[in-house]
């Protein structure tokens, strides 16, 4: 470090010689500066895709900004490409991106700027200068070919292969070489090889004329890539193609796991896709699908062919298999054979094998790094609770424990010099913390094992003195997706309410940071026992490709406890800056197709293979699809008009990688609008039948959904179009959706396009509401826990209320449907909701309003923003149990519930009038439903037999003559609406209440109230009735009595002559 010494004449200074001194005139100061950094590394990334410069030091920056053009001299920059990235990953690592046009390699030098780079925190360090070779990664990235295309070619069709799959190239063009292997002479493979060897070096797409090839004659091709680390070493891979006599269907496989290696986990869900060329003389596009399977073991081909799954998807394109059924070690050979429907003989079959592998344990110690003390007690590790077998095999769990000092040395016990861990054995053990030593820090490991897997955890225990407060957290360890949300979740356990409980991000050699201040944890302080902290970070504030460590700060008032846990966030796709998607041609016309081609794209090596979604950029970071995610990296796509004076139209595409970590890349073009010619019903008839019918008829439902897309949205948006063409595209675009949901399994890959294209249609003109209102049901049930968007939420919620316009009053199967429908809307959009996060309400005038939160239950919450909607008092009991952090479902913190609050303008509920008990009218526009669930895993909170009710308080600006107000809530087993249970407050200043002791759909009602004069006139019946009635019963009870005179004289009479009889 620098320092300032003052001396004497007297004095000997000794000064380290890597530093230099600087005497000021005086004599009587030195300055003694810190030495330069040095850099001793620097190497392209393993993926290639960036240069890590690492330091013997900490260092720091003193230009102004974190930018390429601040750190390296102008030679340096021309290497690196337009609009290159720099930046600290942390003090002690440099990252750069090299930007579009990079031509930086193995072997060429970077020379920083002077005065640039110093020791960290140094106010006299020396600056870092001069210029460094770039070396290979450790592990040289490896480039991977990837040969796309049918093995099986028509009589009339022509050849297309594509190596666009390829990868490893390290975020630059590969070097590809295409040739054909077999047969290696004739007049074919000399017209064959001319076309290969007129490509490019770049070309990763070949097209051969089926001309060319003879009819029953096997072709090999071979594809070579190269990537920029070595021009030289080529990676190969071959692909066979017969071109048949029939004019059979061309069939391509794609999968959402890389099918060239054909490896699958049990755990992992998977699916493989076929895409169908009809042959150009086929008498019709229409085809059939029908997959089989086989396996090396019977049992597991029974498994797999019993299947839901399987059953469910069998005859269509996609063949869906869920996590689970294959059996790990055992291969799966998947079959599918397309049949042209005008001649089942003509047919084309491939096969694709699925090599299923067990899954990897994944262990884990419950705790995380911490600080005990060596009066703490009893230390529980805990190596079961979080460890997860994602295959949930039948094996018992066994573990093995081992101890090591950080510094060096072996665990020894204090108390008897043993090993601490000589003789433990289990999962979850426990250890007195006077074994360990004040002042150490040791290492825990444990080795996990079930059946013939096993793995392994470990954490670290920093012993001090005394007894701290025990703090925790769950995991040591968590690798992340830059787009997750980071929940920091730790324990505590204290007698007295801390001073401090705080989390922090360190500032550690080798970790990046970030600044937590300004982010305030939510704690639940419960004296004696467990008490919890959650802070929840917003999303992309942690860099990709970055470490972190987190660290939980328990101070109660004499000492602190502390635990710590490391995040690693994953890289996720990375293009070069300023790169990701080009389109061409860039200036169209509507309905006009384009290609948009998404090349370079790169991520962490076990994160292939890569899937692309392209759309339209709707708002920020929000991609519209037009289809289904592919492993195609270009899509030719027929586009809707643009907007604005210009008619800009942003397309996007949104690349994801095997983890679901995604990232966004934008292109705009224009696309000015159609000429009327085109929008005519004739016109856009044939657009029609040739864009989207027979894509559908092929099975090809991605490039049919992309086309009716464009199409019902620019017709819509068009100001060249009549009503009556607008309605029919509208239907007839209903029609395709209802095609698609009786052809294909909905989930999310496929929901969000469908809902796209569904609310485009302008549903006033819908020939059966309640099939569409199923439609969109259907479409929300497929979504599954990936929740809509702002914009696609509120154009879902406009559309959904014009569905449900005056006619559905008549209609109970609509009015069922829609509810349900709104009902599953409620649930999707509060999919990613977290404790503290803003709520999200939709709401349309004409039908009511959806408001969906995670938040703890204090005081009145409001149900929608709008003036006099209904507000929900959860009471004084709700409040105390789901007002702050608890453990909720899977054991994690969560804090208050998920409250789900659906508002109807309408009323949507179907009671059944027959079983109706009393003549209360529902007023229908204040109908509300409460509905609590759990935060983490959304099962509904039972709410019932409440010994302090909740309310729901009404705005009532008016009640009809005759009339009083009610309570009433609807029960779902009778189907009725009753008042059991239900206390009405009478109005307040328009305020009307309702108390319940359970939550579910409530409304005020109108019940029949009695008037004067009607009360005057009903007790005169009254009293007539009372005197009428008293006057028969004294008449009643004389008749008796002349009824018991005259039976006794009868008998008397009647015995005499019987005892005449007998004298």
């Amino acid at each position: 470090s620098s320092l300032i010494s003052t001396t004497s004449p007297d004095s000997t200074s000794v000064i380290s010689p890597s530093a230099t001194v600087t005497v000021l005139a005086s004599s009587s100061v030195q300055i003694v500066y810190a030495p330069a950094p040095q850099v001793t590394s620097v190497k392209f990334s393993e993926t290639a895709a960036k240069i890590l410069i690492q330091f013997n030091v900490e260092v720091q920056f003193v230009s102004a900004e974190e930018t390429c053009d601040e750190f390296f001299i102008p030679a340096a920059l021309t290497t690196l490409g337009s609009y290159p990235q720099c930046r600290l990953s942390h003090t002690q690592e440099l990252q750069i991106i090299p930007g579009v046009g990079a031509n930086i390699s193995v072997g060429d030098l970077l020379e920083f700027k002077a005065g640039v780079f110093k020791a960290r925190n140094e106010e006299y360090g020396k600056f870092l200068n001069g210029s460094f070779a770039v070396n290979l990664p450790d592990v040289p990235l490896k480039p991977v070919p990837v040969i796309k295309g049918p093995n099986v070619l028509s009589s009339c069709g022509n050849l297309s292969l594509s190596g666009t799959q390829s990868f490893g190239s390290g975020g630059r063009p590969l070097i590809i070489k295409w040739s054909l292997i077999s047969p290696n002479s004739g007049s074919d493979f000399i017209a064959i090889t001319n076309i290969l060897s007129n490509l490019s070096s770049q070309d990763d797409r070949v097209k051969i004329p089926g001309s060319l090839f003879e009819a029953n004659k096997t072709y090999l091709f071979k594809l070579e890539v190269a990537n920029f680390l070595n021009t030289s070493r080529f990676e190969e891979t071959s692909h066979s193609v017969i071109k048949v006599s029939d004019p059979v269907p061309e069939l391509t496989l794609s999968s959402s796991i890389d099918l060239s290696e054909g490896e699958v986990f049990v755990s992992e869900d998977f699916h493989i896709r076929t895409t169908v060329t009809v042959a150009p003389c086929a008498n019709d596009t229409r085809v059939d699908f029908s997959w089989a399977v086989t396996c090396s073991d019977a049992s597991a081909k029974k498994r797999v062919e019993f299947s839901a799954a399987f059953n469910a998807t069998r005859y269509q394109s996609t063949l869906k298999i869920t996590k689970g059924l294959l059996t790990g070690e055992v291969d799966c050979t998947f079959t599918v054979t397309v049949r042209m429907k005008y001649n089942p003989s003509v047919k084309t079959s491939m096969s694709q094998v699925i090599k299923a592998l067990p899954s990897p344990l994944e262990a884990a110690i419950l705790g995380g790094d911490r600080l005990i003390g060596r009066n703490s007690g009893s230390i529980k590790l805990d190596a079961k609770t979080l460890t997860i077998d994602p295959d949930r095999t039948k094996h018992e769990l066994s573990c093995s424990w081992s101890c090591a000092v950080q510094s060096g040395g072996l665990c020894n016990s204090t108390v008897n010099n043993e090993l601490i861990f000589s003789a433990v054995y289990g999962c979850i053990i426990a250890v007195q913390s006077n074994h360990f030593f004040a002042g150490k820090t040791y290492i825990i490991s444990v080795n996990v094992t079930k059946g013939f897997r096993s793995a392994a955890a470990s954490i670290k225990l920093t012993v001090v003195e005394g007894n701290p407060p025990a703090v925790w957290v769950n995991a040591a360890h968590i690798r992340m997706n830059s787009n997750d949300r980071l929940k920091l979740q730790g324990y505590y356990k204290t007698n007295t309410e801390p001073a401090k409980v705080e989390w922090s991000s360190s500032q550690e050699q080798g970790f990046s940071f970030v600044e937590l201040s300004g982010y305030n944890p939510a704690t639940s302080f419960n004296p004696g026992n467990d008490s919890f902290v959650l802070l929840t970070l917003p999303v992309n504030l942690l860099k990709p490709d970055s470490k972190y460590r987190f660290k939980l700060t328990v101070n109660d008032g004499s000492e602190e406890g502390v635990a710590s846990l490391t995040v690693e966030v994953r890289k996720g796709p990375t293009a070069r800056p300023s790169a990701g998607l080009s389109v061409s041609p860039s200036s169209v016309q509507a309905l006009d197709v384009v290609t948009l081609s998404a090349p370079g794209w790169e991520t962490d090596l076990d994160a292939f293979p890569l899937r692309y979604s392209f759309g339209l950029l709707v708002e920020k970071d929000v991609c519209e699809t037009f289809g289904i995610p592919s492993s195609d990296s270009e899509r030719e796509q027929m586009v809707p008009q643009g907007s604005g004076p210009d008619y800009i139209l942003p397309l996007c595409v949104v690349v994801l990688d095997k983890f679901d970590s995604f990232k966004i890349a934008t292109f705009n073009i224009t696309s000015s609008p159609p000429s009327s010619d085109v929008l005519t019903p004739n016109a856009l008839e044939r657009l029609l039948q040739n864009a989207v019918d027979d894509p559908l008829q092929s099975g090809d439902v991605d490039a049919a959904l992309g086309a009716i897309m464009s199409i019902v949205g620019t017709v819509q948006q068009s100001n060249n179009t009549e009503d009556e063409v607008r309605n029919n595209i509208s239907r007839r675009t209903e029609e395709i959706v209802f095609d698609i949901l009786e052809s294909t399994v909905i989930d999310q890959d496929i929901a969000f396009p469908l809902l796209s294209v569904l609310v485009k249609t302008n549903v006033t003109a819908s020939d059966n509401s309640s099939r569409t209102a199923n439609a969109a049901v259907i479409i929300l049930q497929g979504l599954d826990d990936k929740p809509l968007p702002d914009d696609l939420a509120g154009n879902f919620y406009s559309w959904i209320a014009d569905l449900a316009d005056d006619s559905i009053d008549n209609n109970d199967g609509l009015k069922e449907t829609v509810g349900d429908a709104l009902e599953k809307f409620a649930d999707n959009i509060g999919t990613d909701l977290q404790c503290g996060d803003p709520p999200r309400e939709v709401s349309d005038d004409r039908l009511g309003s959806v408001k969906v939160q995670v938040a703890g239950l204090k005081g009145e919450i409001v149900s929608s923003s709008k003036p006099g909607a209904p507000r929900f008092d959860p009471g004084p009991q709700l409040t105390k149990e789901y007002s702050g952090l608890r453990k909720c479902g899977e054991g994690k913190i969560c804090c208050g519930v998920f409250l789900k609050m659906v508002r109807y303008k309408k009323d949507l509920i179907v009671a059944d009038k027959s079983k109706q008990r009393d003549d209360s009218q529902v007023v229908s526009s204040q109908i509300i439903g409460v509905d609590l669930r759990d935060p983490i895993t959304k099962t509904p909170i039972v709410i019932q037999s409440l010994t302090h009710p909740l309310k729901l308080v009404f705005i009532i600006l008016s009640v009809p003559k005759d009339k009083k107000l009610g309570c009433v809530y609807f029960d779902e087993d009778k189907k009725v609406w009753v008042k059991t249970g239900l206390k009405a407050i009478g109005l307040v200043s328009s305020e009307f209440t309702c108390e319940s002791t359970h939550a579910t759909y409530f409304a005020p009602s109108h019940d029949s109230v009695v008037t004067k004069e009607q009360s005057s006139t009903d007790l005169t019946r009254g009293i007539v009735g009372l005197v009428m009635g008293f006057l028969m019963g004294i008449v009643a009870v004389l008749l008796v009595l002349l009824f018991i005179w005259w039976k006794r004289k009868q008998k008397v009479t009647t015995e005499l002559p019987q005892l005449d009889h007998r004298l």
